[in-house]
Formats: C-alpha cells, structure tokens, sequence
C-alpha cells in the first residue's frame, strides 16, 4: 500500500514524500512506512509505541488531521519535529487519519520540500485521498483476514482427518 500510496498518489499531488502508519492493538504500536518519492524503492520502517508525539502517530490514534506548513508550526507542535526537520530536508507535513467503517486503522502522512499554507481545497483533497488510502488499507485487511481464516481451517480438517485415520497394518 505504501508503494502505491507514496510512490504513485502522493507524487501525482504534488507532494515530495509520505507514508503510511497503521495501528496495532494489541502491540499498541504504530508501524509507519516512509517512501520517498524522489528515490522510488528507499523506505524507512519505524515502529513507534502509542504515545510518541509525531504527526504520523498522532494522527494514527486520535482520528484529527495535523497541518504543519511551516517549520515554526512544527517546532511549536512538538519538540520531536526537530529531528524530523532536521532528517528529512521538509518544511511542509500533512498527517491524516485512515478511517474506513468506523474503523480506525492508521494515518496518512505527507511532506513537502518548502513551507505551504494549506488551503481548504488542499484540506478537502488530502482528506478524499486518506478516505480512499483507507478503504485500500481496509481491503488489505479483509484478504489477510480470509487468508489466516483459510489456512486455519485447511489444518483443523488434515487434524481431523488424521484422527480418524486408522493405524496402518503392519
């Protein structure tokens, strides 16, 4: 998803980079994917706890999109964004939730190279993509879900099976 999402959607925006986060539960963790867009196949893969104070995380538990047009912004909404601004060469951050059915599955998070003021026509398109980035996410999900339910059901009737086997003859 984070392929598709980064490398082809957040570039056809006009974004510099992004990536994905989803939620885990049960770890109470975020893993975020970081692609960016001008070294297609280059990722980051973190695994940040529930309460880091990052835009991606953030967005990820608390279902608010977070605009950060400007380094200032970052800097006042946290001090983690230091390192962050310092890391990646951005000015600009937008992070949205991934919302599909209720269900709150992760964040969006996109950069930009230099500082923006976010216009509501901005907002609103950032916001349909994040809405069709998590019905994506959501499919992913499902098939996985089928897959593990598959493979679980194919085991339980090779055990039932091979309990009703008698002993060979000898």
């Amino acid at each position: 998803l984070t392929d598709l999402v980064v490398v082809r959607g957040v570039a056809a925006m006009g974004c510099d980079g992004g990536g994905v986060a989803v939620r885990d539960e049960d770890e109470q963790v975020v893993r975020l994917t970081i692609t960016d867009t001008w070294r297609e196949g280059q990722r980051l893969r973190q695994e940040m706890p529930y309460s880091t104070h990052l835009p991606s995380v953030v967005a990820a538990i608390v279902p608010e999109p977070i605009f950060l047009g400007t380094r200032e912004e970052g800097l006042a909404w946290g001090q983690e964004m230091d390192l962050v601004y310092t890391t990646s060469g951005r000015e600009a951050w937008a992070s949205l939730p991934l919302v599909a059915e209720g269900e709150h599955l992760g964040s969006l998070t996109v950069s930009w190279v230099e500082a923006r003021a976010f216009t509501d026509d901005e907002k609103a398109l950032l916001a349909a993509f994040a809405a069709q980035c998590a019905q994506a996410l959501l499919r992913i999900r499902v098939r996985q879900a089928e897959r593990e339910a598959m493979v679980s059901s194919r085991l339980l009737s090779e055990s039932l099976q091979r309990s009703l086997l008698t002993e060979p003859a000898h």
